[in-house]
């Protein structure tokens, strides 16, 4: 078989993509999205998707009775497609995470370790049009918050801890989201929005809103399923949260927001994809043990069979 010129590679690529795409099965060409947003792709019927993520978040100070928080965090996902124009998903959070205070002059650090809270989410294709050398779909998000987390642990000072520092809640929570995309053989732009809220009265988690934009370019492209391409995303990260409800209705007074600059290098390799990504804020306010960090760091590892 005769090489193909580099035009002619670049055709059956999208060729292959716009194939994959209507059929809804993930190209070996495609970005999927940094690791603060979601993506709209839909992958095709009968396809499993496994995804392991982790997050890192050393937050706040025990200095003048501060708390500092030290987040180390896993999300363990599977998605699934009943058919080619909706996802199932399945999120299953798993908290490893370290409270520290100073207590009557002394240094008390309390382990949060264990299961938090499933999600059982549902994505479904809204719109999708493809051209020569672009892909632009549009996604709705909409699921249900599970109560499986621990929702009654304490603080080092002996009080019980805030909902939004609980590895649950005890409160089931919907979700509703909307994302976004354009993609060309060079680039993507992705866009998403979120909302969660949990029902009932009492020990409840305040709603929460995030927005993200972020834009990403290939620095190497993978024309074929043996090769290595690598995407290099930028973009703005937004998270709103409104203070949580304690026991007797009281408010937690622990409402934030935070605006960050994140980046994230793509490695996609035939089914598998690797994406390591950097947070740094650049405005905040609320409680230093939910923004005051310098950076957080996330990874994810994912593949399809």
């Amino acid at each position: 078989m005769h090489a193909l010129t580099s035009q002619g590679q670049r055709v059956l690529t999208m060729a292959i993509f716009a194939l994959g795409s209507s059929l809804s099965i993930p190209s070996t060409a495609y970005a999927h999205e940094p690791l603060w947003g979601e993506t709209p792709v839909v992958f095709g019927s009968g396809l499993v998707h496994p995804e392991i993520r982790f997050g890192f978040m050393d937050a706040g100070s025990t200095q003048n009775g501060g708390v500092r928080a030290r987040m180390f965090e896993q999300t363990y996902m599977v998605q699934y497609a009943p058919k080619p124009s909706m996802n199932l998903i399945l999120e299953a959070p798993y908290h490893n995470n370290v409270r520290q205070q100073v207590v009557n002059g002394q240094l008390r650090s309390v382990p949060f370790v264990g299961l938090g809270d499933i999600t059982l989410n549902a994505k479904s294709r809204l719109h999708a049009r493809q051209a020569e050398g672009l892909t632009i779909q549009q996604t709705a998000i909409y699921g249900i918050k599970l109560p499986t987390g621990e929702s009654h642990r304490l603080d080092p000072d002996g009080t019980r801890a805030a909902p939004h520092d609980q590895t649950g809640t005890s409160k089931p929570g919907l979700v509703l989201g909307y994302t976004a995309d354009r993609e060309t053989l060079k680039d993507t732009i992705w866009g998403s929005v979120e909302w969660r809220r949990e029902f009932g009265s009492g020990f409840r988690m305040g709603d929460m809103a995030e927005v993200n934009v972020s834009y990403g370019r290939w620095l190497k492209q993978a024309n074929e399923a043996a090769q290595l391409g690598v995407n290099l995303a930028v973009g703005l990260h937004g998270e709103w949260h409104i203070a949580d409800t304690l026991d007797a209705g009281q408010d937690a007074h622990n409402g934030h927001h935070i605006i960050g600059l994140h980046i994230t290098p793509i490695f996609t390799k035939g089914t598998r994809q690797l994406r390591i990504g950097l947070l740094v804020p650049l405005a905040r306010q609320g409680p230093q043990d939910h923004v005051g960090y310098r950076y957080e760091i996330r990874t994810a590892f994912e593949t399809f069979f």
